[in-house]
């Protein structure tokens, strides 16, 4: 009755109250206030909310964002994008959801990925301009990942900047959906103002992290 469906832990041992909301319409404050409230004890560290829809209202939002804890929302679209055959998944067994098949490289992009491996070799900064709709995120990816096994590096930071919590939303899951099976990639995001750049409406996202 708290609202809390699952309790999760992170590998720092942190844990994060999970509640999942299967809705069709929108999510209103009145349906997560008790979970809210159950979230921000002191053993939760975070809280998350999965839902069928995208779809919040105002007051809503507002009870995540001006919460002292981070709260992350995976709606149904990036349940949709995410990396997971949904078409195999059964209510009735226990699944063994295989992961989508990685997307594969245009020709353009290979290019991208060779020139500026070959261009990083002697300088240190640089430049990359590609057209809307070419694949800027998926091929950013794949730079930092072919630079990495170039230098041949066990361990590779890199700082990703982007001017708006949208976009880091969509960066975030791409990275993570699409990153190569022989790497292991450990990501998070800071956020210095979860309102900073956002719109007001249906495209609103907040991370978790806000430091």
């Amino acid at each position: 009755d708290t609202g809390v469906d699952i309790v999760a832990k992170d590998y720092a041992g942190n844990l994060t109250a999970v509640q999942a909301k299967y809705y069709k319409g929108k999510v209103g404050k009145d349906t997560i206030n008790s979970f809210v409230a159950e979230a921000g004890k002191d053993y939760y560290a975070a809280g998350m909310l999965v839902s069928s829809t995208d779809e919040w209202n105002r007051n809503a939002e507002a009870a995540l964002e001006n919460n002292t804890k981070p709260f992350t929302r995976i709606g149904l679209s990036q349940l949709r994008h995410a990396d997971v055959n949904w078409k195999k998944f059964s209510f009735a067994k226990e699944n063994d959801l295989s992961k989508k098949e990685h997307k594969k490289l245009r020709n353009y992009q290979k290019t991208a990925i060779s020139n500026s491996v070959a261009y990083f070799k002697d300088h240190d900064r640089g430049k990359l301009i590609m057209a809307p709709g070419t694949g800027k995120t998926f091929t950013s990816l794949k730079i930092a990942e072919a630079l990495m096994k170039n230098q041949k590096k066990h361990q590779f930071y890199v700082l990703y900047l982007v001017p708006s919590i949208q976009l880091l939303t969509q960066t975030l899951f791409n990275w993570n959906n699409d990153v190569s099976d022989d790497i292991h990639m450990t990501s998070f995001s800071v956020v210095s103002d979860s309102k900073a750049n956002k719109k007001k409406g249906k495209d609103d996202d907040t991370l978790g992290a806000k430091d």
